[in-house]
């Protein structure tokens, strides 16, 4: 998947995931929605990424593990999904809410690093 990075609404960022925002056809894709390991490329450089599919927000969410997110918008971002880690869960609290993103942080690690859960 490739997609040019837009401006969403600083939900991640504001829960401390800062999230590339991608302009996609969620229609068009295959990929049913939920939390995926994947790799980003973006300027030549590879990321490890959480990538985050949402038909009920109509969102495709990168957010690049253990990397400062810089200011790319309007560039293209290119993701390769590696594999589904977790459903998309509606959560009761933010506190809940960020107990699953570091949940599903730990798998994507496991899933493209061999790392063990903790």
């Amino acid at each position: 998947m490739i997609g040019r990075v837009i401006h969403g609404d600083g939900q991640g960022k504001a829960l401390g995931y800062p999230t590339a925002n991608l302009a996609v056809d969620l229609r068009t894709l295959d990929t049913p929605d939920g939390v995926y390991a994947a790799w980003a490329v973006w300027q030549g450089k590879r990321y490890p990424a959480a990538v985050i599919i949402s038909r009920v927000v109509d969102k495709y969410e990168v957010h690049l593990i253990d990397s400062v997110l810089a200011d790319f918008y309007g560039d293209e971002l290119r993701v390769d999904i590696a594999v589904r880690v977790s459903d998309i869960e509606r959560c009761a609290s933010v506190e809940e809410l960020k107990e699953k993103i570091d949940s599903d942080i730990r798998d994507i690690r496991n899933v493209l690093f061999g790392e063990k859960k903790s």
